[in-house]
């Protein structure tokens, strides 16, 4: 007996109920919780970090390697449990990622050491992996509603642990009075902050409402972290994060996408201009708050005995995340008496690790989301807040990568959140949205010539 068409449509739609159902909750109990682990250990929040930096320096990274392959398990289900998802995720990287993983792949084969190059490269994989499936499967919005939701919760758990345990929140020796919470540094704690109060930072000022008010306070704690860490790029940070939050809702208001393009790129161009010249005013003015020279604590001794290092091997760098150890880069600034521990610039170090062709790779990257995330954020989208947050941490990331190192293709704190920015950006819908105007025109008989 042939079953009816209203029978097999009804059987149909209750099995294509079942299969999404069983997809939402694999989902939440593997991408989830490996976005979440992922968010963790890219601060490398952990109780009881000395607070000397030179004992810092020697504490044993094996718990922090210990929950970055955690996540291995969860990447690994989520690809066999729902790999079209996962193959899609991967596919919408688009050919420029392709082309960079060459290229740091290259560098990690021609590296001085490939096993130590390998594991650095590993991890910032791992630790995008889970922030490309939330987004993929979720959504921007609803992903950065969780990372938000996040630095909330580690933003009140580390002002708690300076209440309870200062002795271990604050660092000591030549930094001593900077607050570090439950960081290794204070340094990341301030960039962490920076990028905290642009993820919390509500969309008015709405004090009525309850999550309007509690997402203020927690800015303001954000705010307050970043001067306690005593870190001049952590306030210019802030200061950049909610000014490009102003110029993002700014532009949105503009219909005309090639309007928006050309008035965003003479504002770039005019930024660039600004920064080279009363920025340094700004910069000079900040740091001078916190006891410190323009050239920032003797950061510019460091670049200019490391560029020659970086000329000498162009291409395909000494080997990715060489840089990044630090008695592979004391081999080279023995002339600067205090020691240096790292470039303290991302963008010289991705030279130094990958070579030339890496960085200009993965700033085109970096520059066309920027670019499509202008183009693209309305506030009549739905994401129109996700993509607006995404243009301000992309900023941000891009300012602090000046001064410090491992901001990029590093696991280090906002690495996981810029991963999940810029895939964002490119996921993001660049459907235009028009009212469509129909007038009113009277219906033909079909006798009319016009209408035959």
């Amino acid at each position: 007996m042939r079953t009816p068409p209203a029978a097999q449509h009804y059987w149909y739609r209750a099995e294509q109920g079942r299969v999404r159902h069983r997809v939402r909750v694999a989902a939440l109990w593997l991408v989830l919780p490996a976005a979440i682990i992922a968010l963790f250990r890219g601060t490398q929040m952990w109780f009881g970090y000395p607070s000397s930096q030179t004992e810092n320096a020697q504490n044993d990274p094996f718990l922090m390697q210990l929950v970055l392959y955690s996540i291995v398990p969860f990447v690994v289900a989520t690809m066999v449990v729902l790999p079209t998802m996962a193959f899609r995720s991967l596919v919408r990287l688009g050919p420029l990622t392709l082309l960079l993983l060459i290229l740091l792949v290259l560098s990690v084969l021609t590296s001085v050491n490939p096993m130590q190059s390998a594991r650095g490269l590993a991890a910032p994989i791992v630790l995008a992996l889970p922030m490309i499936f939330v987004v993929g499967q979720f959504g921007a919005t609803t992903a950065f509603r969780w990372m938000r939701l996040f630095v909330a919760v580690a933003l009140v758990i580390n002002f708690v642990y300076l209440a309870v345990f200062p002795q271990y929140a604050i660092m000591s020796g030549s930094l001593s009075g900077s607050f570090r919470g439950m960081f290794q540094h204070k340094n990341l704690f301030g960039a962490w902050c920076g990028v905290a109060f642009v993820l919390l930072l509500p969309p008015d000022f709405d004090i009525r409402r309850w999550d309007r008010l509690i997402r203020l306070i927690l800015c303001c704690f954000a705010v307050a972290g970043a001067v306690l860490s005593k870190s001049s790029t952590a306030i210019l940070l802030v200061i950049m994060g909610g000014a490009t939050l102003f110029v993002a809702g700014f532009l949105a208001r503009i219909d005309h996408r090639g309007a928006r393009g050309i008035l965003f790129a003479t504002a770039f161009i005019g930024g660039i201009v600004i920064v080279g010249g009363l920025g340094q005013l700004l910069v000079a003015e900040v740091a001078g708050q916190f006891g410190k020279d323009v050239t920032l604590s003797g950061r510019s001794e460091i670049w200019e005995a490391l560029w020659p290092v970086a000329l000498d091997k162009p291409w395909t760098g000494h080997g990715f995340a060489m840089f990044r150890q630090t008695s592979y880069l004391q081999q080279f600034v023995t002339s600067i008496a205090w020691g240096p521990r790292s470039t303290h610039n991302t963008y010289i170090e991705i030279v130094l690790n990958s070579g030339f062709p890496a960085l200009f790779v993965w700033m085109a990257i970096i520059v066309a989301a920027v670019f499509r995330g202008v183009l693209l954020i309305d506030l009549r989208r739905p994401d129109y807040v996700a993509l607006q947050k995404s243009l301000a941490v992309i900023v941000q990331v891009l300012l602090c990568s000046m001064s410090e190192a491992g901001q990029m293709l590093a696991p280090h704190p906002v690495w996981p959140v810029l991963v999940a920015s810029l895939y964002s950006i490119a996921i993001a819908d660049g459907t235009r949205r028009r009212i469509a105007f129909r007038p009113a025109v009277p219906a033909r008989s079909p006798s009319d010539p016009i209408a035959a």
